[in-house]
């Protein structure tokens, strides 16, 4: 899953030093598990790796300032992994066919 945003120029005057991204597991296992990362200030999207799949995570992001003031959340976008297809059985070798010796 990538998460896409627009950069705030500043937050509350003050330069944005860096971003929280805060990423929600909505079911499975673990419903309602939540991590915060830190992202770069410059970042506008970030690829989330190694999720459960047929799962809905919830993501949302806020700044934060060289002060250390967090901003506002951004609005919740939800996203589902897929699911994940299992493979093919393989095709079913020939009957091995019996030679005549005479």
């Amino acid at each position: 899953i990538t998460v896409r945003w627009v950069l705030p120029a500043q937050r509350g005057g003050q330069p944005v030093e860096r971003l929280l991204l805060r990423a929600t597991m909505l079911d499975g296992p673990s419903p309602h598990e939540e991590a915060l990362l830190d992202v770069p200030a410059d970042s506008t999207e970030f690829i989330a790796t190694g999720l459960r799949a047929a799962t809905t995570y919830r993501f949302a992001i806020a700044a934060v300032s060289a002060a250390g003031v967090r901003g506002q959340w951004s609005e919740w976008e939800d996203e589902t992994t897929g699911r994940v297809e299992s493979a093919p059985d393989p095709p079913e070798a020939p009957l091995p066919r019996a030679q005549s010796t005479c």
